[in-house]
């Protein structure tokens, strides 16, 4: 009997006991084939937290690049065009044309100064439509209002794209009211804008290409009546040869304001570059500077 038993153990363990072991061994290869690597996500994390570091590191160029880009500005002068366009609507897509301004442009001591040359091509009588915005600033004051530490920018990065064999990361930002030095006045009254933007800057120098500007909801007030106010500004950059060395300048700018109802549009193109040299002479015309009608909202440095 108890030979029988043995023999029958071994009977039922090769029939029975031995094909399920194998059935789990298939089963365990299959469930290890099929889990998740955990090692690799963790791995996958480094990048991101360099990526980070990387654009700190970029902001800070591009901080360094401004300063800089401010400094040289003290070397040049420049002929500025400005076409306007106005639209009374409220809608900003009726324009009319408004005038053609010529005007020279100086950048002393972190102080833009405009001199108007030309209205529609004649220096004789220098008047310029009244009621609309005059803009002023984007040949160097305005990217201050980004990059200036006083300001606390807030930078986040939201992509790399080609511009020829240039590579641009792009920043949006965000300048709070409580800090921000951008605004409009109307002669009467001003107020602040906090605003935001995309800034396109040079992945490798950090050398600013072209920026946006936007300021958030603003009002002003007349009587007993409150009327939305703001403006938008886009200036881009491109190198220029001047006495064969070469430099990073502005080259064209829009900018798109509205007082209540009231939108200007100022397309600027930026030209005839020159040193400034201690013989240089900032020319003034015979005529007094042009004092803005009080109804004419301007940048408020």
């Amino acid at each position: 009997m108890r030979s029988f038993r043995h023999a029958g153990l071994k009977v039922f363990l090769k029939a029975c006991l031995l094909p399920a072991l194998a059935g789990l061994a298939v089963l365990a290869r299959i469930a290890v084939a099929q889990a998740p690597a955990p090692p690799a996500a963790a791995v996958a994390q480094a990048p991101v937290a360099a990526a980070a570091d990387d654009h700190e590191a970029l902001i800070a160029r591009m901080r360094q690049a401004a300063h800089v880009y401010t400094q040289g500005l003290e070397d040049f002068l420049c002929t500025k065009i400005t076409t306007r366009s106005g639209d009374r609507s409220g809608a900003g897509s009726r324009w009319k044309p408004l005038d053609v301004q010529e005007s020279e442009v100086s950048y002393v001591n972190y102080k833009e100064t405009e001199t108007l040359l030309k209205v529609n091509g004649q220096s004789a009588n220098l008047k310029i439509k009244q009621g609309y915005f005059i803009p002023g600033g984007e040949f160097g004051t305005s990217l201050l209002q980004i990059f200036s530490s006083s300001v606390h920018a807030q930078f986040t990065f939201d992509h790399q794209e080609s511009a020829g064999s240039q590579q641009l990361c792009v920043f949006r930002y965000r300048v709070p009211l409580e800090t921000s030095r951008w605004g409009m006045s109307d002669g009467t009254q001003s107020v602040g804008f906090a605003h935001h933007g995309m800034v396109y800057a040079d992945c490798d120098s950090g050398a600013v290409m072209r920026f946006h500007m936007e300021s958030e909801p603003a009002e002003m007030h007349r009587l007993m009546f409150h009327f939305p106010v703001g403006e938008r500004l886009d200036v881009s950059y491109r190198p220029t040869l001047i006495a064969g060395k070469e430099f990073l300048l502005p080259y064209s700018a829009e900018a798109i304001a509205w007082y209540d109802t009231d939108w200007t549009r100022a397309e600027m193109q930026f030209q005839n570059y020159r040193k400034f040299q201690s013989n240089s002479r900032i020319i003034i015309p015979d005529h007094q500077e042009i004092v803005p009608d009080p109804s004419s909202p301007q940048p408020q440095p």
